[in-house]
């Protein structure tokens, strides 16, 4: 299903193949899958959200499917802000797949969640400007910066630019710096997927340096 909701949110294509992992409210990763992933329902909203957004006469299913897997994650977001999610440790990705997933949706539940997760990113900064859930890392520093570049609502402060400013040098120097990214990611055990995690350091340092500008 990963690979099938990342091609329809990058371009909007029909997202009836998702049909097969409809779950009352959610979708599931798999076919009779025990718990829902977070993730993978962020994943989903985006697509819907795409397709819906360049085809507004889509039946009006899609769209009480969208409202549904919206609420669905709207639901599963912690006290303090955070989502979190069975396929990787740190929160700061589940909180970064779901704000990005909301960012496009209006509404006082929606506006006040992300801004909750901003929060949250701009509470739990560590002191050399890095985030990480057991040590500071690039890859949870790249998704803190992607939260607080999306809930611009919310960033819009002196806190929020001085933490930005803060985290730059952490991305900076895992972009030109040789080294291997810690194992974050769940299955049989804990792995890293180097490429995928150099793309989303490299990424969050573009578009802050974008943003600085």
């Amino acid at each position: 299903m990963a690979v099938l909701v990342s091609a329809l949110a990058d371009s909007p294509r029909d997202p009836a193949p998702l049909s097969a992992f409809e779950a009352g409210d959610h979708y599931d990763c798999y076919v009779g899958e025990d718990t829902g992933s977070s993730t993978a329902n962020a994943h989903a909203l985006q697509a819907l959200t795409a397709w819906l957004r360049h085809r507004p006469t889509a039946e009006e299913s899609l769209q009480t499917r969208m409202d549904l897997t919206r609420d669905w994650i709207l639901a599963r977001q912690q006290p303090d802000g955070a989502w979190h999610d069975k396929w990787h440790a740190s929160p700061y990705y589940a909180t970064e797949r779901c704000v990005t997933a909301l960012r496009g949706h209006t509404g006082p539940t929606t506006h006040d969640a992300v801004g909750s997760a901003a929060g949250w990113v701009l509470a739990t900064q560590r002191d050399d400007g890095s985030w990480g859930v057991w040590g500071g890392t690039a890859e949870e520093t790249a998704y803190a910066v992607n939260i607080l570049l999306s809930a611009t609502h919310h960033t819009a402060g002196p806190e929020a630019a001085e933490a930005l400013k803060r985290a730059e040098p952490i991305l900076h120097d895992a972009c030109h710096l040789p080294g291997h990214h810690p194992a974050l990611w769940h299955d049989k055990t804990l792995y890293a997927p180097q490429a995928m995690v150099r793309a989303e350091v490299t990424a969050a340092l573009e578009l802050l340096v974008t943003h600085q500008r």
